[in-house]
């Protein structure tokens, strides 16, 4: 089978007939869709690293041996998800739930692709099991990114006070570097929205983080590009500073005692939800929070954060009230 590099509509094979009908392979689907990610990414609509992520995992569910033949070779009308579930299960190398996750988001988008342009029909798509899921981050306490924070270390230390006081995504925080540093503005032209709005991620940076990152350039190696390198002054990535935050929240006993009060423990992206928490607190409006995490419009701000907390605030509310206490009215734009 050739390689999986880059693709044109027309150069797509044509797929073998059978009774006059074309039948339409797996390998004819996963051409045609990674032909169209990359007129995408040619128009900027698409970003260079989805692309690569993408043709990588389909290559290797391509290039698959199933027990009925190569999976390229099948027809996609005939695969179902089963044949997915026993592709993860036949690689002993894809052990992580993040791989396997990527390679079924891959596999989900190019079927439904697929199944949109009536191509294959609807009940080839796949779905993603709910044990693979990824569970949804939540907001870290005050108390915990007070504690991650002081128990973090040389590497870790600035890189948490960054998220938390920031809003920052940690992938922006891994490419963070001085000379993106526009007054009291991080400026990123490579950015997951910078496709869809063509404008660049501007992060604010506040006091205390500009004098942390000045005394960061100050004790930096000769030639450091990154603010926010690892120990070995390799930028981070999402596995190795996944990692070091679930043992940092192991060894300071953050992890039991989020398994006491049945919650998820900390992660990463969980200082991120803290300080929109804190900023929705202090009644900050919906579309400035989205402003400053980076969001393309308040929907999401709206539905995580401040809907979120009104609904608590109305809950202690009424149990203030069962107690014997008069209820206060309820907060602007909610209903009793």
């Amino acid at each position: 089978m050739s390689s999986l590099s880059i693709y044109r509509p027309e150069q797509a094979p044509t797929p073998a007939r059978e009774g006059g009908r074309p039948i339409v392979t797996v390998e004819h689907v996963v051409r045609q869709y990674l032909a169209y990610l990359d007129l995408r990414a040619q128009a900027g609509k698409c970003s260079p690293d989805h692309l690569a992520n993408t043709r990588r995992a389909l290559k290797r569910f391509v290039a698959w041996e199933s027990p009925r033949g190569p999976c390229g070779a099948q027809p996609a009308a005939e695969c179902r998800p089963g044949d997915l579930d026993l592709f993860l299960l036949s690689n002993p190398k894809i052990r992580s739930d993040h791989s396997k996750r990527g390679i079924l988001s891959a596999v989900i988008a190019c079927f439904s692709w697929a199944a949109h342009r009536a191509e294959i029909v609807p009940h080839c798509r796949y779905r993603m099991p709910k044990d693979l899921k990824p569970k949804p981050a939540r907001e870290a306490t005050a108390h915990e990114a007070a504690m991650l924070v002081r128990h973090g270390g040389r590497c870790l230390q600035g890189a948490l006070r960054f998220l938390c006081r920031t809003g920052a995504r940690p992938g922006e925080m891994f490419r963070a570097e001085f000379a993106q540093i526009q007054g009291k503005m991080l400026v990123q032209t490579d950015h997951k929205t910078v496709h869809q709005t063509g404008v660049a991620r501007r992060i604010s940076l506040d006091g205390p983080v500009r004098k942390l990152i000045g005394k960061v350039q100050g004790q930096a190696r000769p030639g450091q590009a990154l603010i926010f390198p690892n120990s070995r002054g390799n930028p981070w990535n999402r596995r190795s500073f996944g990692l070091a935050i679930r043992r940092l929240a192991k060894r300071i006993g953050l992890d039991e005692a989020a398994k006491q009060r049945g919650v998820p423990s900390v992660t990463a992206y969980s200082c991120r939800h803290y300080f929109a928490g804190r900023l929705a607190a202090k009644g900050w409006a919906a579309e400035r929070i989205a402003l400053l995490l980076g969001h393309t419009n308040s929907t999401m701000v709206q539905r995580v954060y401040v809907d979120r907390r009104h609904y608590h605030a109305i809950q202690e509310q009424m149990a203030d009230g069962l107690r014997g206490h008069a209820p206060q009215r309820f907060l602007p734009g909610m209903k009793p």
